[in-house]
């Protein structure tokens, strides 16, 4: 080979360049491992990181000791390490109740005001950053609006005070069009002080064109289907969800299979359960949320089923605990595990990250959101950290998307 060079020198010099090429060519390989190595923890870490919303009360008159929210908070949640970072806050009067659309692009929010203030409902785009963009929005006419949901492309509302549900159409761009419908309730309860007039409390959609409207002072949990043809919401009393006299019917939540239905009563401390019977409901199960150590009267707020399928909670704002239940899906009833501290005041909402593993409760009356870790076997809850914010009411995931900065 060496007949191919002039000279020796030339070779060795060829040698040289050869040497250089190939720690060039290792080096770069490297850089290119490293690269992937560091996208891929990149990616990982943008899965483990997903957005929230909370509602809260900022306005006198709002049902609150101390209404000092500053809006519609956004926070993300690091689902690895049980995280939370606040991201700041959308100004709006009173947005006590949110919900996000099924497709998590946008959000809509009640401004929960006394009939005759001007109370309107919200549409906002959700941006990649989580930012809100409003759309647009329109007048609420009742009191107190306090709930929300999305049910056959509308998004109906619950007014409290004015016991009446406003049906709005949603557009394709997520803007609200104009009222569809509204069903106004009639009746009082045995409870002269809570139950002097009806009192809707919460709209739960459970299937395509299905809905139970809940009243509080009522005691039921009406049932309506949507009718197509006459585009209107339709009454049918088979499936309705009748609690004792006085039990004060606020929030309900199914499982997955629609098969149970479990209601909480705000005001006498107990959970109703009613199985699924083909085309009625029957009730089966009464039991207290509430824990008897602390000696004040009931104060229902929330109920939840973990997205498992196998654990109940409910929460209670007399006692700023939380109770916890196994579902037992043979004898369809449900068992207590535990009664859980919220690690603040007034409990009014929580609620599971999409994987089941976290649960966030906002204590109202404390000024702070408290993350949970959830054992998702027997359901028990600890502590993992506390995030201050003033007045919070209700909490949202983004249920599919991740963080996209």
């Amino acid at each position: 080979m060496l007949k191919r060079f002039s000279n020796f020198k030339e070779y060795a010099d060829l040698l040289e360049v050869l040497l250089v090429l190939k720690v060039v060519i290792k080096v770069n390989d490297q850089m290119k491992l490293d690269n992937s190595h560091n996208m891929e923890s990149t990616t990982e870490k943008d899965k483990a990181v997903i957005r929230f919303y909370t509602g809260s009360y900022n306005k006198e008159g709002a049902p609150a000791l101390n209404p000092i929210g500053e809006g519609i908070g956004t926070f993300t949640l690091n689902t690895k390490n049980g995280t939370i970072v606040n991201e700041g806050y959308y100004k709006q009067s009173n947005p006590s109740y949110i919900c996000i659309s099924p497709d998590d692009k946008y959000l809509y929010a009640v401004e929960e005001l006394p009939e005759g203030n001007g109370a309107k409902v919200f549409s906002y785009q959700i941006a990649l950053d989580g930012s809100l963009n409003l759309l647009n929005s329109k007048s609420i006419p009742g009191g107190y609006a306090c709930h929300l949901s999305i049910c056959a492309q509308q998004l109906i509302i619950a007014n409290y005070m004015s016991g009446n549900a406003i049906f709005y159409g949603i557009q394709a761009n997520g803007s609200l069009s104009d009222i569809k419908q509204i069903i106004q309730n009639d009746g009082i309860g045995p409870n002269e002080a809570r139950q002097e007039a009806p009192h809707m409390h919460m709209v739960y959609p459970w299937a395509e064109d299905r809905i139970f409207i809940i009243d509080l002072s009522l005691d039921t949990a009406h049932s309506y289907v949507y009718d197509n043809d006459r585009s209107e919401w339709l009454r049918d009393e088979t499936k309705d969800l009748k609690l004792d006299a006085g039990a004060g019917a606020r929030h309900m939540v199914m499982n997955n299979h629609r098969s149970l239905a479990f209601v909480i009563g705000e005001l006498k401390g107990e959970i109703f359960v009613f199985d699924r019977k083909e085309e009625r409901f029957d009730l089966i199960q009464k039991i207290s949320y509430v824990d008897d150590k602390n000696g004040c009267e009931p104060s229902g707020a929330a109920i939840k089923i973990h997205p498992n399928g196998k654990l109940l909670y409910a929460s209670d704002r007399s006692s700023n605990k939380i109770a916890i239940y196994k579902i037992n899906n043979s004898t369809r009833k449900i068992s207590l595990v535990e009664f859980a501290d919220t690690e603040g005041k007034c409990p009014r909402d929580f609620s599971f990250d999409p994987s089941g593993q976290w649960l966030i409760a906002t204590n109202q009356e404390s000024n702070n959101v408290v993350l949970f870790k959830v054992n998702t076997e027997n359901g028990t809850l600890v502590k993992q950290m506390t995030v201050e914010v003033n007045t919070p009411v209700n909490v949202c995931f983004q249920l599919d998307n991740r963080v996209n900065n």
